[in-house]
C-alpha cells in the first residue's frame, strides 16, 4: 500500500514454514543483493514499511523472496513484483490502497498450500485459489507408499508431484488463471481424489 514516498509491504504464507523476508533486485529465476529487509514472519504474516515509493518497486527489477526458518539457506517462496505498465500518451495511475492488494493478490506473494497424504487420502480434499494467485503446493506423504499429486489445467501440460513414502516434497509455482474446478488425484491410486477450486 503506497504510503507518500513509503510502501506497506505485507506478505501473507503458510505459518510456521517462512522466517525471514527480503526485497531483492533481478527477478526469481535470478535474484540479485537484498534491497529492502522485511520483518520477520509470524504466525504467516510480514507487514513492513519500506523506504521506497510504491511507483518505484513497480518500476520493475524487483522481487519477493522467503526463507526457510532455520534454514535460510532454503528458499520456500519467491514473488516477482509485477512492473506496472502504462500505455503510451495515458498519465501513470495514482498509488492506491486497492491497487496494491490486486498486486499482492495476483503475483507479488507466492502462496503455498500444504497438502498432506494419508491413509489413501488427500488432506486438504478440497482446495481453493483465485484467479490469476500464483501457488504451489508442498505435499507430504505420510503412507509408506509412493503418491502423487497431479491436476491437468485446460490449455496446459499440466502439474505434478510425485513423492516417495514419508517424503515432503514442494512443487513448481503456477499461476491459476482462468476460474473453474479443477480434479486432482493420485495416479498410482484411482481412488485418490481431491478437488481444487479456482474462483467462485
Amino acid at each position: 500500500m503506497a504510503q507518500g514516498d513509503k510502501t506497506q509491504v505485507v506478505l501473507l504464507a503458510t505459518p510456521g514454514i517462512s522466517d525471514l523476508n527480503h526485497i531483492h533486485t533481478g527477478t526469481c529465476k535470478d535474484l540479485g543483493g537484498v534491497t529492502y529487509v522485511l520483518t520477520d514472519m509470524a504466525n504467516g504474516l510480514s507487514v513492513t514499511t519500506v523506504d521506497a515509493s510504491l511507483d518505484s518497486l513497480l518500476a520493475g527489477g524487483f522481487a519477493i523472496n522467503l526463507h526457510k526458518i532455520g534454514d535460510p539457506g532454503t528458499y520456500t517462496s519467491c514473488g516477482d513484483i509485477p512492473t506496472r505498465v502504462t500505455p503510451a500518451g495515458s498519465a501513470p495511475p495514482p498509488p492506491s490502497g486497492p491497487e496494491m492488494t490486486s498486486v499482492q493478490d495476483t503475483a507479488t506473494v507466492l502462496r503455498t498450500v500444504n497438502v498432506t497424504i494419508q491413509g489413501l487420502a488427500f488432506q486438504p480434499a478440497t482446495i481453493t485459489a483465485q484467479p490469476g494467485e500464483q501457488i504451489r503446493f508442498n505435499v507430504r506423504n505420510l503412507d509408506g507408499v509412493r503418491h502423487s499429486f497431479p491436476f491437468r489445467r485446460p490449455g496446459s501440460s499440466g502439474y505434478d508431484v510425485i513423492v516417495s513414502g514419508g517424503e515432503t516434497k514442494l512443487g513448481d509455482a503456477i499461476t491459476l488463471s482462468s476460474p473453474g474446478t479443477i480434479q486432482f488425484f493420485c495416479q498410482f491410486h484411482a481412488n485418490m481424489v481431491g478437488t481444487l477450486q479456482v474462483g467462485g
